[in-house]
């Protein structure tokens, strides 16, 4: 499971993309260090929320056959965005976001007590029950996470499908109605990635395309089968192009 990272600094000096992406693990700090074909040596900061990112990794397990990671992710997914909307209501609420870390710790480690959490504050809020995850598909993940179950590959796909419908009306109506505590989210996941940094290498942020990206605004979220098909001719395309370029002497030959 390997995240594709484009080089920035190529891109300012050339004005356009050379088809070149470094290959990296997923890294729990968002935080991502590239040296390219041309030499440049850059620290990049991921701006997707972790829920995101965990999607993507579940996406990625599929492809590779890691049918138990995949459901695995799509639930520690589904968690994280828990926390995500809380501290976007809260903050909306315009609570301090010391107390609202302060407060998290006491439920940190308990993942019902954040659902909790999270179907109180959403209630207040929109006024509206919550969707979440049917008993059935908790008793799945429950099975796969704590009992060893191998789920095939329709479940895991099904499974990621039922996540993302959860998540993807939320985020949402969030993005609308709650759009500048969203917009200061983002922002401090960024400030905090770049600050924990520490290099003399010059820092860039990136945005990489997910199931989120995908999904057309105001409508149903993508089919994960469907994602899963565009990311892998996105990634064949890439590498073909590449491979392209590289014969033509268009692109540095690669030195891994």
């Amino acid at each position: 499971m390997r995240l594709l990272i484009p080089c920035t600094d190529c891109l300012r000096e050339s004005g356009q993309p050379d088809m070149w992406f470094g290959q990296a693990e997923f890294r729990d700090d968002g935080r991502y260090q590239l040296h390219c074909r041309r030499g440049h040596h850059t620290v990049l900061i991921l701006q997707q929320e972790k829920y995101e990112v965990l999607l993507e990794i579940g996406v990625n397990a599929i492809i590779d056959g890691y049918y138990r990671e995949a459901v695995a992710s799509f639930s520690a997914s589904l968690e994280r965005f828990y926390e995500y909307a809380i501290g976007v209501m809260l903050d909306d609420w315009r609570v301090e976001r010391e107390q609202a870390l302060g407060t998290w710790k006491l439920v940190s480690s308990q993942s019902e007590r954040q659902l909790g959490g999270f179907v109180f504050l959403w209630l207040s809020r929109f006024r509206e029950i919550p969707s979440v995850l049917p008993q059935g598909l908790v008793q799945l993940r429950n099975g796969v996470v704590h009992k060893g179950r191998i789920p095939s590959r329709d479940e895991a796909i099904s499974f990621g499908d039922r996540v993302l419908a959860v998540i993807y009306p939320k985020l949402a109506r969030m993005r609308v109605d709650m759009a500048e505590s969203v917009r200061r989210s983002m922002f401090s996941t960024s400030r905090e990635r770049s600050s924990a940094a520490r290099t003399e290498v010059p820092v860039s942020t990136i945005s990489i395309r997910t199931v989120f990206q995908a999904s057309e605004p105001d409508s149903e979220p993508i089919a994960i089968a469907t994602y899963l098909a565009q990311t892998q001719q996105w990634r064949a395309a890439i590498a073909s192009a590449a491979a392209y370029l590289e014969a033509q002497g268009k692109l540095p030959p690669s030195t891994s």
